[in-house]
């Protein structure tokens, strides 16, 4: 079985969070890879880190991302520089 497809996503500061538009990004998604049925989403943090998550699991809204304190769904990517 083949991994879903990754979608890279550069978010900017909403206050003194970061904000990720579920929907949006699904629907963009949807546009490049019409057939997939799942998407990993990865962010570059503006401090260096990338993070990964399963974006077909996540509220189709707007979600905060306070970078002190990162979401549980959201884990730090463990790979070899960037995906």
């Amino acid at each position: 079985m083949s991994r879903p497809p990754l979608i890279l996503v550069t978010l900017q500061p909403e206050r003194e969070f970061l904000e990720l538009d579920v929907e949006k990004t699904l629907s963009e998604g949807r546009i490049s890879f019409p057939t997939a049925a799942q998407f990993d989403v990865t962010v570059g943090l503006p401090d260096g880190r990338w993070v990964i998550a399963d974006l077909e699991t996540l509220p189709r809204e707007r979600i905060p991302i306070d970078l002190e304190q990162l979401p549980s769904w959201l884990q730090v990517w463990a790979g070899p520089g960037h995906p």
